[in-house]
């Protein structure tokens, strides 16, 4: 996967996939932002700099199903509204000939709809998303019963070569 350059807010952007020295910058972003810590193998991901400084991460995560997930997409927060995200998914999506699944917050499924993302039902996922699904209907069921707050999830698929 070939470096891609764009400008983000009047700075020059670098895309390009992480290497070894990328890893620990790369589980930073990911726990800042509070996203799942599972499975983050540097060698999958890409990466955003500016100004040499890595603001920006975003993987495929592949299940032994052979389902590919977009995953650890991240940003640093003073750089949210910058097109970092967006630069990520468009060299992501350029790259990942497989349809790409996704699971978010709900109130996220606006942003991933400009991707080509639709939601999907869980009952229409591929077996290793479904089991996730599940559980996460679960936890939200439960939390109804419990003075505690937790954010629903939506599952999303964009086919292959589908951009907004």
């Amino acid at each position: 996967m070939a470096d891609r350059m764009a400008n983000s807010a009047g700075r020059q952007l670098r895309i390009r996939p992480a290497i070894a020295a990328d890893r620990w910058a790369i589980r930073g972003l990911i726990y800042a932002a509070h996203l799942n810590p599972r499975d983050l193998d540097w060698r999958r991901f890409l990466v955003a700099e500016v100004g040499g400084t890595l603001v920006g991460t975003i993987q495929v995560r592949r299940h032994p199903d052979g389902t590919c997930e977009l995953a650890s997409l991240a940003v640093r927060p003073a750089l949210h509204g910058a097109g970092i995200g967006a630069a990520l998914i468009g060299a992501l999506r350029e790259h990942e000939p497989a349809p790409l699944y996704l699971y978010c917050r709900s109130s996220l499924a606006g942003y991933y709809t400009r991707f080509g993302f639709l939601p999907v039902p869980v009952r229409a996922l591929p077996p290793s998303l479904r089991r996730i699904g599940r559980i996460a209907h679960a936890v939200a069921a439960l939390s109804r019963q419990l003075p505690i707050a937790v954010p629903r999830l939506i599952f999303m698929r964009a086919e292959s070569g589908t951009r907004a």
